[in-house]
This record gives C-alpha cells, structure tokens and sequence, in this order.
C-alpha cells in the first residue's frame, strides 16, 4: 500500500548524449585526409555533377551509376563517378580543319 509519506519511486533520467555523426558516418570506415576513396555521399555527388539529389537518386535508382548502400544511406565510390562521368560527358568537338 502507497500512503503519502513514502517518496514515489521514480527511475532518475539517464543523461542525453548528444550526437556529433550520424549513424551511417560512424560505419564508414575513417581515411586519412578524406583520400582518394572515400566514399562520396548523394549531396557531394549532386554538386560534382551540378544536379539535384533527386537526379542522383533517379541515376542510381536506375543503374546507371553504381553505388553502395550502407544502411539507410547511397554512397558513391570516387572510381565509379568518375567513370560515369568519362561514359556521359560530351566529348568535345573535333577540330575541323579544311
């Protein structure tokens, strides 16, 4: 029986960390100076191309650019773009010379 007298027996609140990397970020292997491998996430991927991230997600959605899903999130490894853009950029014009 509770009776007034008897202080209510409350768990004390655990203390909120606060978080300074999203879970996907705290997977992803650390590479020294960002390398050259790192692997480059929608946002960096959109402004190499200077398109949106729905236009990114759409191309990997599709096939057309290869990409890694680490939990919840698309990564793009740096070889890959590149190779993607050699397939789709224009290719100059050859000079004509008569």
């Amino acid at each position: 029986m509770i009776t007034e007298t008897d202080p209510p027996e409350v768990q004390p609140s655990q203390p909120v960390v606060e978080q300074t990397k999203d879970l996907v970020t705290r997977l992803l292997p650390e590479s020294e100076n960002g390398g050259r491998n790192r692997l480059l996430s929608v946002k960096e991927v959109a402004e190499q191309l200077g398109v949106c991230t729905a236009t990114v997600y759409r191309l990997c959605d599709c096939g057309e650019l290869p990409h890694l899903r680490v939990v919840h999130s698309i990564r793009i490894r740096p070889p890959d773009l590149e190779a993607f853009l050699a397939h789709h950029m224009p290719k100059p014009p050859r000079d004509r010379r008569f």
